[in-house]
């Protein structure tokens, strides 16, 4: 029974790195590792919903609160799967240049964006069930000026995001 122990030892130890890679990380339609390295990163400025984001580039952890206490400017766009649901509200400080900008959330949730009244079409979707850093990524092309991150149907009640310029 010893030698079977001492031989599984280092096959664990080959085994640990290839899991601790994130292997199902790397399935996304354009590269995550700005939203991962940030996501990965300690001591992220908290935001509670309705509070201004400190803007572009910079990886925050949103407080939620249960969804039907949500003023949302336009109704979210689907219909919430969790019970309980939550979600929040956060305003962007204004974009100086129109551009497209990559919304990324570290857990399932529901993301609109909300500027001048009206949904932002989405032009660009990724996602992964089984990345336990990064869950999706979603692209919205902005106007100049600022805009709302709408968040619903979360099933916890925080989430970390990133808003970033789309990557090329």
């Amino acid at each position: 029974m010893r030698a079977v122990s001492l031989f599984a030892s280092p096959l664990a130890l080959l085994a640990g790195p290839v899991q601790a890679q994130d292997a199902d990380c790397t399935s996304f339609k354009w590269p995550m590792n700005r939203e991962m390295t940030a996501f990965k990163g300690e001591g992220l400025p908290s935001v509670a919903s309705g509070a201004t984001l400190p803007g572009v580039s910079e990886a925050v952890t949103l407080k939620l609160v249960p969804q039907d206490s949500v003023g949302y400017a336009v109704s979210p766009g689907r219909t919430p799967k969790h019970a309980p649901a939550y979600g929040g509200t956060f305003t962007l400080p204004p974009f100086a240049a129109a551009d497209t900008y990559q919304v990324t959330l570290s857990d399932e949730a529901w993301v609109d964006v909300e500027q001048n009244g009206k949904t932002v079409k989405q032009s660009g979707f990724t996602g992964s069930h089984s990345c336990k850093v990064v869950h999706k990524s979603v692209r919205f092309p902005m106007a100049v000026g600022p805009a709302t991150i709408e968040i619903s149907d979360a099933a916890s009640d925080t989430l970390k995001l990133e808003v970033l310029p789309k990557e090329q």
